[in-house]
């Protein structure tokens, strides 16, 4: 982005998006979860429409409205546990008696900030931003806002067998949706994006089946990556000048450095024995297949690892 007129102001965005996902992470109190959650939504939309072409506003309008509405769920629940008398995540004594109620909006919120199904169509469009943008909103910042709430109160989802199964659900057709979409584009940095899809998917089934421990670690090792893989699609999209994958060709000859960091976080994310994403997703499939599920949940769970490989 070396030459931008508007750097500064890109810069200026980017420390306030990074300020408002630290605003959830390291303050247990909900109205600042609110306003953290609340500003990730703002300025993820200043940062997607930065180019201001058609597209750029096109993928903002939806990455807004879809963020609009999880901040509906999590208003909606900030007043509903308003009853108990604190803002406090760790105070909240949830044995009253609109603790559904309250899960399920905790629930759509996440599905809102982590595009899990029926919110999942904003995340493709968002990689209309810069590249620097796509690999911090896609890998460890906005996406993930989602999972890190549900791991924040996954000791409480346990109370609801119904909410479990209907997250399970969720999750599988997430990951679905996402793999047959990645089969029909020839968009690059659209693919990758779809690729981050199926990896939510994944952490929040991870979630579901009572291993929020492996999911936190997942998501960790995801952001790694993920933004590694970003990165060199955006060094190859400015070396050919062309997202279209059909245009672009000879990269190990042309880039053979850049070309060696993308096959690697490539087959790390794939589970290649012995790397980062091995030990994640053995782990997982361990830990998924040791909880007390049905045969159904034990499928779910190698089809899985199939569609996010």
């Amino acid at each position: 982005m070396d030459g931008e007129y508007f750097l500064k102001r890109f810069v200026c965005t980017v420390v306030l998006f990074v300020i408002s996902i630290n605003f959830i992470i390291f303050i247990p109190r909900r109205i600042f979860l609110l306003i953290g959650w609340d500003g990730l939504g703002v300025v993820s939309f200043l940062l997607v429409i930065y180019f201001q072409n058609s597209k750029s506003l096109c993928g903002g309008i939806v990455t807004c409205l879809s963020n609009r509405m999880g901040d509906v769920f999590l208003i909606i629940s900030l007043v509903v546990v308003g009853s108990c008398g604190t803002w406090s995540f760790w105070s909240i004594n949830l044995r009253f008696q609109m603790q559904y109620v309250f899960l399920f909006l905790v629930c759509f919120g996440a599905f809102t900030k982590s595009a899990q199904f029926p919110f999942c169509s904003w995340l493709p469009m968002a990689i209309a931003a810069p590249t620097p943008v796509s690999a911090l909103v896609h890998s460890s910042t906005l996406v993930t806002a989602g999972v890190y709430l549900l791991i924040r109160f996954s000791n409480v989802l346990v109370f609801s067998r119904f909410l479990l199964n209907f997250i399970i659900v969720r999750s599988c057709v997430t990951i679905v949706i996402a793999r047959f979409r990645a089969i029909q584009h020839w968009d690059a940095k659209k693919i990758v994006a779809l690729s981050t899809l199926r990896q939510l998917g994944f952490m929040v089934f991870c979630i579901s089946v009572g291993i929020p421990d492996l999911a936190f670690y997942h998501l960790c090792i995801h952001a790694i990556f993920k933004a590694l893989i970003f990165m060199c699609v955006g060094v190859f999209i400015h070396c050919f000048e062309t997202q279209d994958l059909r245009k672009i060709g000879g990269i190990v000859g042309c880039l053979p450095y850049v070309s060696f960091i993308f096959i690697r976080a490539q087959i790390s994310l794939a589970g290649f024995p012995f790397l980062s994403g091995y030990f994640s997703k053995d782990l997982i499939v361990e830990g998924a297949l040791d909880n007390s599920f049905n045969y159904v949940a034990y499928l779910l769970v190698i089809i899985r690892i199939f569609c996010t490989s």
